[in-house]
């Protein structure tokens, strides 16, 4: 069982224990839930591993390792890319700009729709883009890269064509501020 794993020493666990527990997860579980509890076990024991090295077996990252290797059957796939139409992302931003019409939101909303359907970033990105990433002269925004990942990036920024239309509705978000503010803001109302 479970529990029975958790009292057994790291120092003493085998490759096989470690693959009956991983495999025996409850069905019921997402897949991508049971790959990520055995992703999160495995870490656990990996950095026990490490901070514990000179009192466990030399071999015991190599135990962990097989004890959480996968066939290539159980492992998630990743979901297919959900690419929408023109006409689609249309009516998206035509629904964007009747919400601001309806809630008096001066164009907030709609311009946050247009920037993501026009870089195909993510929002995390989108709501870092600060004024002088607009750069209307070359028709681009340098958008932010994704914080999403590991480790660190070599750049953290990319340059994204748009059009005049997006540019057009960013103009007003430009006048008469600096370059550090943040693009896109929705200043608190009562």
């Amino acid at each position: 069982t479970d529990q029975q794993l958790a009292r057994q020493a790291v120092g003493r666990l085998t490759a096989e224990r470690l693959a009956e527990w991983r495999s025996g997860l409850p069905e019921r579980l997402a897949p991508a839930t049971r790959v990520r509890l055995a992703g999160d076990f495995k870490a656990a024991l990996n950095r026990a591993a490490r901070v514990h090295r000179k009192k466990l077996p030399t071999d015991i990252e190599v135990t962990i390792r097989h004890g959480f290797a996968t066939d290539q059957a159980e492992a998630p796939r990743a979901r297919e890319a959900q690419i929408l139409t023109d006409a689609e992302v249309r009516r998206i931003v035509a629904a964007a700009d009747k919400v601001d019409q309806d809630g008096d939101w001066e164009g907030d909303l709609a311009r946050m729709v247009i920037v993501l359907a026009a870089t195909g970033a993510r929002f995390g990105q989108v709501k870092r883009l600060t004024v002088a990433d607009v750069q209307a002269s070359k028709m681009r925004l340098m958008v932010p890269v994704s914080q999403k990942g590991r480790g660190t990036k070599q750049i953290n920024k990319i340059a994204v064509r748009v059009g005049e239309d997006v540019l057009l509705a960013l103009r007003p978000l430009m006048v008469g501020r600096k370059g550090t503010d943040t693009l896109l803001i929705r200043p608190r109302r009562k």
